[in-house]
């Protein structure tokens, strides 16, 4: 039992490393279920030129154009988020971009995550 136990907490710590060098390299921006922005790291804000207190509890449609959030397929892409379908796309600032839901053993009960890489020509 003790080396499931072992094994389980190395790819726990393996996952933690991995976030956190993703967190280090990417812009980062999570929101809850609702579309509404938890927390962002540092390279989102630059990259975006936001302070977090300015986008704390605001809507993601914030960062899209109206004529794109007035769009049946706006609403339907939050749907299958919440669904725990993934999404990558190039997007409006963001031209490489995936958001996806964190899975826990009893369900989808974790924020939307979306991890973007900034592509300049």
């Amino acid at each position: 039992m003790a080396f499931g136990l072992n094994s389980r907490a190395a790819r726990a710590r393996a996952g933690l490393q991995l976030l956190d060098a993703l967190g280090r390299s990417m812009a980062m921006i999570e929101f809850d279920l609702d579309g509404k922005i938890l927390n962002a790291n540092e390279n989102f804000l630059k990259t975006m030129g936001y302070t977090l207190p300015e986008i704390v509890g605001k809507h993601h449609s914030m960062f899209v154009p109206q004529s794109i959030v007035s769009d049946p397929s706006y609403k339907e892409f939050w749907g299958k988020l919440r669904a725990g379908e993934f999404a990558a796309g190039a997007f409006q600032r963001v031209l490489f971009s995936g958001c996806a839901r964190i899975r826990k053993r009893s369900g989808w009960k974790q924020p939307i995550i979306r991890f973007s890489m900034i592509v300049e020509n």
